[in-house]
């Protein structure tokens, strides 16, 4: 027996919003602020809008939640510091906190 459509879709509907609010609700504190913006793709992330201006995008991005954010790209999570504090993050901070293998292996 076959599912009637709209099921389906309510159905990926729920998990996708009852995952958003997991995920929501067990990310550190400590973490950088996340940024999105509609339309906003489970996975894909702000694919549209950085891949249609990145510049724009992130300039957006810190106006919205400071100099340093965190977005999501192809399910992965990339966190950017930009002005004067995010820059003086990324060089007081040790070595192993920015650890480039995990920035290459985005490319591979």
């Amino acid at each position: 027996v076959v599912a009637k459509p709209w099921r389906i879709v309510v159905a990926f509907l729920l998990a996708w919003a009852l995952n958003s609010l997991i995920s929501w609700l067990t990310r550190p504190k400590s973490l950088p602020p996340f940024y999105a913006e509609n339309p906003y793709i489970p996975w894909l992330g702000s694919l549209v809008q950085f891949a249609t201006g990145p510049r724009e995008f992130i300039q957006r991005a810190a106006l919205a939640k400071g100099d340093i954010f965190t977005i999501q790209l192809f399910g992965k999570q990339m966190t950017f510091l930009t002005g004067s504090e995010g820059h003086a993050k990324f060089f007081k901070a040790p070595e192993k906190t920015f650890d480039i293998r995990e920035a290459y292996a985005m490319t591979g």
